[in-house]
């Protein structure tokens, strides 16, 4: 575009828009897995024990979370199952995190194994550079 201002002329460039990084879908891990138990063990990376982040990242990624049972509901439930000097969580206390979750959600706890276990897994999201 130019414009003429008295003797003067001015040239003015439009740059083309930068493209933004589209961000990664996000995808379940390949080969989900199909037991509660192997759900615990994706998440905690093979360890025999997870963290409060780990379960507050199981909660979003499998699908747990909802207006009846929030954040902050998930961080109280893995407070109340750890042991009061520990800082993570066995499979035993994390069978009973989900019995929790379940009584939170006001459905059973059968019924939300299922739903965790069909969500396949973590979620892993990122944005591509």
């Amino acid at each position: 575009m130019t414009k003429k201002l008295s003797n003067v002329v001015i040239e003015e460039k439009k740059e083309a828009p930068k493209k933004a990084a589209a961000p990664a879908t996000a995808t379940p891990a390949a080969g989900g897995p199909t037991t509660l138990k192997d759900i615990f063990g994706t998440f905690a990376a093979g360890a025999k024990e997870m963290d409060g982040k780990t379960f507050a990242k199981f909660a979003k990624d499998c699908g747990v979370l909802n207006k009846a049972c929030t954040t902050t509901d998930i961080d109280l439930i893995f407070a109340k199952v750890k042991k009061p000097a520990d800082r993570k969580i066995t499979y035993d206390q994390f069978k009973s995190g989900v019995e929790l979750m379940a009584q939170k959600r006001g459905e059973t706890a059968e019924a939300l194994t299922s739903a965790v276990c069909a969500a396949g897994g973590p979620v892993f999201a990122g944005t591509k550079a």
